[in-house]
């Protein structure tokens, strides 16, 4: 649930409330699909394992860290 493909999964499935804050509900968040990862795996390999688990070419995990900083920002220009 701590990678990048969790944040772009949740910016375009999950409902952004007016204060910037997901609506966090049943029906968003237990279909999301993350593979099982062994125990021990760092933040830092956790998105290069899950990429490598979904077979993601370069372009598009260039895409997904793109769609993630442009979400941040709309966000944050919301809670401004």
């Amino acid at each position: 649930m701590n990678s990048e493909f969790a944040a772009w999964y949740f910016f375009n499935n999950v409902a952004v409330l007016d204060n910037g804050g997901f609506q966090m509900r049943q029906q968003y968040v237990e279909n999301i699909p993350l593979p099982k990862l062994t125990k021990g795996v760092t933040k830092k390999t956790v998105d290069e394992k899950i990429y490598e688990a979904f077979g993601f070419s370069s372009k598009e995990i260039d895409f997904i860290r793109e769609a993630i900083k442009h979400k941040q920002q709309e966000v944050l220009n919301i809670i401004k």
